[in-house]
């Protein structure tokens, strides 16, 4: 589970970063992306975060808002050469003496596990060529554009979900439908590359919430922040 999350294509294909602009003004947009995992089976969720920005030069410190999450900095960032980076392995956890020159661009990452939080309940049950489940949304948040995944052949939409609102679906195996998401960048935002992460089911959504934060030599900075989150459970035959 532990790994450097793909998430960099998403913070230039999902939300613009309007580079120029960054340039510019010290004051421009931090791109955010955040990838809630969830597993209710083991009680566990797997928060995953990539901060990308233009900095001015000098030696700044990073942390993650709330500082529970460990900094590191991409590895990938235009080169695809490991780049070193020092963190502070003790709360609050930190990038610490990073090194910028002018207006550089730089992507961060931030990794937490924690205990699962009631998110979203999700029953699926197979009988012969046909799944269907229902889904119940248990956050504080409206959750967008969802689906229900069973395979990469085999989703169904479910769109709107209001915070309390349930929604059954049913899936006919024996008719193809495909992802209504990128299947490319899902793969990677959801790391199923992996052997032992390839052939999960899921329900999957875009979380409608406030913008997010990220600490910067002490001051909070405000981020254009896109959530997303998926919870993965077996299906019962």
């Amino acid at each position: 589970m532990w790994r450097t999350f793909p998430l960099i294509v998403l913070l230039f294909t999902l939300a613009p970063l309007g580079y120029s602009k960054h340039v510019h003004s010290s004051g421009g947009k931090i791109t955010h992306a955040r990838v809630v995992e969830v597993f209710p089976d083991l009680q566990q969720q797997i928060v995953y975060q990539a901060y990308g920005m233009v900095l001015e030069s000098g030696t700044h410190e990073f942390q993650a808002v709330p500082a529970d999450s460990y900094m590191t900095k991409s590895g990938r960032a235009m080169t695809g050469k490991p780049d070193p980076y020092t963190f502070s392995q003790d709360p609050p956890y930190s990038l610490v003496n990073e090194r910028v020159k002018d207006w550089t661009f730089r992507i961060f990452d931030a990794v937490k596990s924690v205990p699962a939080e009631p998110t979203v309940d999700v029953e699926a049950a197979r009988s012969g060529n046909t799944v269907s489940g229902r889904v119940t949304n248990r956050t504080d948040f409206t959750i967008r554009e969802s689906f229900y995944f069973y395979t990469a052949a085999h989703t169904v939409s479910l769109g709107t979900l209001a915070p309390g609102q349930s929604r059954p679906f049913t899936l006919d195996l024996l008719r193809l439908s495909q992802v209504p998401f990128a299947e490319y960048q899902l793969r990677d935002l959801l790391n199923m590359h992996s052997l032992s992460h390839a052939d999960p089911h899921f329900f999957f959504g875009v979380l409608e919430d406030p913008p997010g934060q990220i600490r910067i030599n002490g001051n909070v900075h405000r981020t254009v922040r896109r959530q997303y989150m998926a919870v993965f459970g077996d299906v019962q035959e």
